[in-house]
């Protein structure tokens, strides 16, 4: 379930992955899965999303800039539980160029 988001767009996103996607994603950019590319708020919160796929140190997090996304294929996503995880999540159906991303954090 998603809800398009009209105009007011926060400035950064964060994007969690595994720490072997590094390398692939300043090359290419963040590929979308079959439904997009998910992000929070908040590095840590980006991160709460793989804890049970993947070893806290094997997270790295990407701070994106949305100025270099396209609005219309931005969205809030509520398939992130808000309850379960206390943080809003948004899904991006495109491609996240690798020049919109601004930090990595990594949580070793």
């Amino acid at each position: 379930i998603y809800l398009k988001m009209k105009s007011n767009f926060p400035k950064l996103l964060y994007h969690a992955t595994h720490r072997k996607n590094l390398g692939s994603i300043f090359a290419d950019g963040i590929k979308p899965a079959e439904i997009g590319v998910f992000f929070s708020d908040k590095a840590g919160n980006a991160a709460k999303f793989l804890i049970f796929k993947i070893p806290k140190e094997e997270i790295i997090a990407f701070e994106i800039e949305t100025k270099y996304l396209d609005k219309k294929k931005l969205a809030e996503s509520f398939d992130h539980s808000f309850e379960f995880f206390q943080c809003k999540a948004w899904v991006y159906s495109d491609l996240v160029p690798a020049e919109a991303i601004k930090n990595v954090f990594d949580f070793k």
